[in-house]
């Protein structure tokens, strides 16, 4: 995590640690706890499953008030394991992620794709933000290549009751 820019990045694991043996802040501000489960014989070890993922979903963000929660193993983590932290939304690193991380060649959330952005603005009017036209389309490039766009085609709560808002002072 100091590699990938986490200034702040401790390792605090060990017996009491509340399942988190990694805390970190990105250069984004996310807090992220990493809990780490070393397996003996790798991918033919015993697997990581549901029981630790529960042990790190119950603690990741009450405790840690963490924004990212992440299970890094050497191994393998079982089906039903995957689909409780898909539900969970925390994040999975087995050993071929691992293996990619250690490479040094990307970031941590680059690999798992733990960036999540919400706009009202279609990505045309994203240059009144990014006035730069190069660095928009890089923005834009980055955070989409390989991810999912849900458009809703509806304002967001927030929009509408802060026109609401504004209408209103107007009216008076």
């Amino acid at each position: 995590m100091h590699r990938d820019g986490c200034t702040d990045a401790v390792q605090v694991g060990g017996q009491g640690d509340l399942g988190a043996d990694v805390k970190a802040t990105d250069p984004y501000g996310r807090r992220w706890v990493i809990q780490c489960k070393h397996r003996k014989n790798g991918d033919r070890g015993a697997a990581v499953g549901t029981p630790d993922l529960q042990v790190l979903n119950g603690t990741g963000r009450p405790v840690h008030r963490a924004d990212v929660v992440v299970m890094v193993t050497n191994g393998r983590i079982t089906r039903p394991g995957r689909a409780f932290a898909r539900q969970q939304r925390l994040h999975l690193v087995d050993r071929q992620v691992l293996a990619q991380w250690a490479t040094g060649s990307r970031p941590l959330w680059e690999l798992l794709g733990a960036v999540a952005i919400a706009s009202n603005e279609s990505f045309g009017g994203w240059t009144e933000t990014f006035t730069d036209p190069r660095l928009c389309t890089a923005i834009v490039d980055r955070l989409t290549f390989n991810d999912t766009i849900i458009e809703t085609g509806t304002d967001s709560y927030r929009l509408a009751h802060t026109r609401s808002k504004a209408d209103r002072s107007a009216a008076t």
